[in-house]
């Protein structure tokens, strides 16, 4: 699946404790996925993120319903 700015969602789904989503690769999942999952499992963990924070709004899972 691809969204419409074409990059993927990553991360916690607001108001779902617990719930995590990483989806809209697209064609270019094998680009993405490690990248991405080192940052998911940052996220899970609380440890620090390899992204900067307007990279992280870029993809964040809230993103559409923040417009």
């Amino acid at each position: 699946a691809t969204l419409p700015d074409r990059l993927p969602i990553v991360g916690a789904v607001a108001g779902h404790a617990g719930l995590y989503v990483a989806a809209g690769y697209a064609s270019r999942g094998m680009v993405w996925a490690g990248l991405l999952g080192e940052v998911l499992a940052d996220q899970i963990t609380d440890a620090p993120c390899p992204l900067e924070a307007d990279l992280m709004q870029a993809i964040a899972p809230d993103r559409y319903s923040r417009r």
